[in-house]
């Protein structure tokens, strides 16, 4: 993310529909590959920019998002999930969440595989889920779901890389961030401490060197997923919480992320799995927040009230990038959306279904539970996973598993035996959408 320069980006498929709501949408044919997601965006002008897909494709455009032409085919292995220039708009990094690292000199129309120069040796090494930037120096975090928060830094353009490993008192995992000028940055993520996941906002004031807790709660029991400033003062921020799948809630600060508080945002509609992501302001009152859910909450008066719009097609909205008060771009499931005083996109002519997670998790076994969970589940293809079992009513979070896995079908036991009854899910997280269970434990 450039300084205060804002992110909006949603991924979906499309080519030739209209739909009408709070704005006017209008026909922008998109040449995307069918069923790609897209998670993050760039655009280095109003015309001109970069978009990074999970079948390990980045794509250019020279007309404002009207053509797409795909400029790294790195393979359909490579989730691609973050893209950030620096100030020249010629040199551009795109990190993968199976810890490939790109690097571009010509403003993206060719790109260099530069994993072999990164520093990072540790278990998840190199998991990239957000970048940002001030002047040449390039800062980048993962991973979402790491045990171990981790913080990427060049101050050459991207030739060469240090790594710092944070404190799990600060941080267990990071997921975006944000340069406010070339000292002051802030980044977003979640701790999980003593069973208790707590949402975190760190900043910096000396370039990455020291962090400290400017958002620590537990209420939610999610992560900070989304971080957008406006400029030094204003920010938001997007809650992904595990305790309340079906209700938004974001972040505001008016100070420089020294302080954030809570905006309702609303009851989430066909929420078939958790996660707020992506949140975009293109002023102080005007923005949008959307996430695993069908459609896109809009505020028109600074988040006091909200109303859920779009058609049911978008969903999976990740970031939101804004180019100046007039312009903005997005992402969700399958395509991207263009906002010009009113949103433009193209959709799916004929959709048959919503989009729907890749991978499979199957009903608790058995439901109650007694002693004994057993979990099974199946991936398309690999990923990425986190396993872990929430307790909802006493909003504790124990964890099964944390590691790559092949295509297949997996089961996992949990020991239930000396856990309290109640409320509980299943959350599998993986490169795709995350998927819930909900089950009981009995006395």
């Amino acid at each position: 993310m450039k300084c205060f320069f804002s992110h909006i980006v949603v991924a979906g498929l499309c080519t030739l529909c209209t739909f009408s709501f709070a704005q006017q949408w209008t026909v922008q044919p998109i040449t995307l590959q069918p069923g790609e997601r897209f998670d993050d965006i760039y655009m280095l002008s109003r015309d001109t920019g970069c978009i990074v897909s999970f079948n390990g494709t980045i794509y250019k455009t020279y007309d404002g998002g009207k053509l797409w032409y795909p400029k790294l085919k790195a393979g359909t292995t490579v989730y691609l999930r973050s893209i950030e220039f620096a100030d020249d708009k010629k040199t551009g990094i795109a990190g993968a969440l199976d810890g490939q690292v790109f690097r571009t000199t010509n403003a993206g129309e060719n790109w260099t595989s530069i994993t072999a120069t990164m520093p990072d040796t540790g278990a998840d090494r190199n998991l990239i889920c957000g970048l940002a930037h001030n002047g040449n120096t390039f800062y980048g975090v993962g991973w979402w779901g790491s045990s171990t928060a981790r913080m990427f830094k060049s101050t050459d353009g991207g030739k060469t890389w240090s790594v710092n490993y944070l404190d799990s008192t600060l941080a267990t995992s990071l997921i975006d961030i944000a340069c406010l000028d070339a000292s002051t940055i802030i980044t977003t993520g979640s701790r999980l401490k003593n069973g208790v996941r707590s949402d975190v906002i760190l900043k910096s004031t000396d370039a990455g060197k020291n962090w400290h807790h400017v958002y620590i709660e537990d209420t939610l029991g999610g992560r900070v997923w989304k971080v957008q400033f406006l400029d030094k003062n204003i920010g938001f921020a997007s809650i992904e919480s595990h305790y309340f799948a079906d209700t938004a809630v974001i972040l505001k600060t008016t100070d420089g992320g020294d302080h954030w508080h809570k905006i309702p945002v609303g009851k989430t509609v066909n929420n078939y799995t958790i996660g707020t992501q992506g949140v975009g302001f293109i002023n102080e009152n005007k923005g949008w927040v959307g996430g695993y859910y069908d459609g896109v909450f809009e505020t028109t008066d600074g988040g006091q009230t909200w109303a859920h719009t779009y058609p049911a097609e978008v969903l999976n909205t990740n970031r939101f990038f804004k180019i100046d008060s007039f312009t903005m771009f997005a992402t969700y499931a399958g395509g991207a959306m263009k906002y010009v005083n009113g949103w433009s996109t193209s959709v799916k002519e004929t959709i048959t279904q919503k989009s729907t997670a890749k991978h499979k998790l199957y009903d608790a076994v058995p439901n109650p539970v007694g002693n004994s969970l057993k979990i099974g589940f199946d991936l398309a293809e690999a990923s990425n996973i986190l396993l872990e079992i929430v307790y909802i009513d006493g909003k504790h979070t124990y964890p099964v598993t944390r590691t790559r896995l092949d295509k297949g079908h997996y089961t996992y036991s949990w020991d239930a035996s000396d856990k309290p009854a109640g409320n509980y899910i299943i959350w599998l997280g993986t490169d795709d959408v995350p998927m819930v269970k909900k089950f009981t434990k009995s006395q």
